[in-house]
């Protein structure tokens, strides 16, 4: 199995503010379904709050949580990241984690890829993505640029990191 993270963040980390994403933009919205489609996502709690509670279609949607009583319709729960590796076979391509900030925290060091959408706006929010270290992970291929239009308030960028090391493997 290998760890991806899937994020869109501001040049400066900014993930979430209020338990929500601070922009609504399509464009990272289509990225993100492509990429994640007939793959497992992993998520904490509230991020899975923030889809409305319901899972993502077409995917198969596993939910973080410390929380040993909650119960999910049409998900799986685990109560940390020792757990991931009993539910997802080794043979997967890739496990997409895809928050929260704490989520993303925890699965960093094992994580071999980052796929990352860089929102060009100066926004402000509670939750952040950890820095990327240039000399841990190296840019993979060119980054596209999407501008801002009609559909998207802000112009973003699509960067693809590769760890130059070895991923630690999960617990």
């Amino acid at each position: 199995m290998s760890i991806a993270l899937l994020v869109a963040c501001t040049a400066d980390g900014v993930i979430g503010r209020s338990g929500v994403l601070p922009w609504r933009l399509p464009a990272d919205m289509r990225h993100f379904q492509s990429l994640t489609r007939g793959h497992t996502v992993v998520m904490g709690r509230k991020t899975y709050d923030s889809l409305y509670i319901r899972p993502l279609p077409d995917r198969r949607n596993i939910v973080l949580s410390r929380n040993r009583s909650l119960r999910l319709k049409e998900c799986e729960l685990i109560h940390d990241i020792k757990q991931l590796s009993s539910l997802v076979s080794v043979e997967q391509t890739t496990c997409f984690v895809i928050g929260g900030g704490e989520v993303f925290k925890q699965f960093f060091p094992y994580a071999e890829r980052i796929h990352q959408t860089i929102v060009h706006a100066q926004l402000h929010g509670e939750v952040c993505f950890p820095p990327i270290n240039p000399k841990a992970w190296h840019r993979e291929g060119d980054p596209r640029h999407h501008p801002a239009d009609e559909q998207n308030e802000y112009a973003m960028t699509f960067v693809n990191w590769r760890r130059t090391g070895e991923a630690l493997s999960l617990p």
